[in-house]
């Protein structure tokens, strides 16, 4: 019996599972299914060979039938967005299509957000941790001043927050190295940090640029007046003696009183 031919787009999807189940099969009747199956796909022809018809072939043809009909339903729904589309700044979009060339669902269409992994904060290191990396290393830091400077900071630097302890670290070993931090008394609390002609101390491995009024206390504060105010070391110079550091707007403010 001859029925309408499948409408393929000019081919048809021979899958895997056929090709390795029609493999197992003796060649004479490989051959005729395959030749059951072109007839099919070309003329729309059903096998009337009795082998063929109670073989694998009719699980064959539905998935041929279910292949051809959502492409027909994808062409219709192009052509039908096609007229919605005639008309100027209307833009039609069409049905996805699947590789085997049927129609997507619109969940299996909508491309998923991918969740970008969360980069891992920094675990802060102990004064031991740090110790143990210091005499390894050979260096000359001060464990526990490193520590305590960066956690009233939170473990940031500048405004990031720190990635790598130990590379801060070497980083103080050189400033360390280029800058000897200031001689200790016998009590071994800091000696008076006196800055150089361009208004800079090495506190600690850190290079604090003073600005007017602005001095190094003995315990390695950076303060001005009366000392009762505490400047950060990264803040920018005191501009002038009518300048207030301002820890709320974290910037000096000019005083008009």
């Amino acid at each position: 019996m001859k029925k309408e031919a499948p409408d393929n787009k000019g081919g048809f999807i021979f899958r895997f599972d056929w090709a390795a189940a029609l493999l197992e099969m003796p060649p004479e009747l490989r051959l005729k299914i395959n030749d059951a199956i072109f007839l099919y796909v070309l003329n729309g022809e059903e096998p009337t060979d009795p082998v063929v018809k109670f073989s694998m072939f009719p699980l064959i043809r539905a998935d041929l039938d279910r292949t051809a009909q959502k492409y027909a339903d994808v062409c219709e729904k192009r052509r039908e967005a096609g007229r919605r589309g005639g008309k100027k700044g209307n833009k039609a979009t069409a049905e996805p299509e699947a590789p085997d060339g049927s129609a997507m669902d619109e969940e299996e269409a909508t491309p998923k957000p991918q969740r970008k992994a969360a980069p891992a904060r920094l675990a802060p290191p102990s004064v031991d941790e740090v110790q143990q990396y210091i005499t390894a290393q050979g260096y000359a830091v001060n464990a526990a001043n490193f520590v305590d400077f960066y956690a009233s900071k939170g473990w940031r630097v500048g405004n990031n927050p720190m990635k790598d302890w130990k590379a801060a670290v070497r980083t103080w070993q050189r400033r360390e190295q280029e800058h000897p931090t200031a001689p200790t008394s016998a009590a071994g609390s800091p000696a008076q940090f006196t800055p150089n002609e361009r208004g800079e101390v090495n506190v600690c491995g850190i290079i604090v640029k003073l600005g007017y009024g602005e001095r190094i206390d003995a315990n390695g504060r950076r303060t001005y007046g009366n000392g009762r105010i505490t400047v950060p070391q990264d803040a920018p110079r005191r501009p002038a003696d009518d300048y207030e550091w301002s820890d709320p707007y974290n910037k000096w403010v000019y005083n008009c009183i």
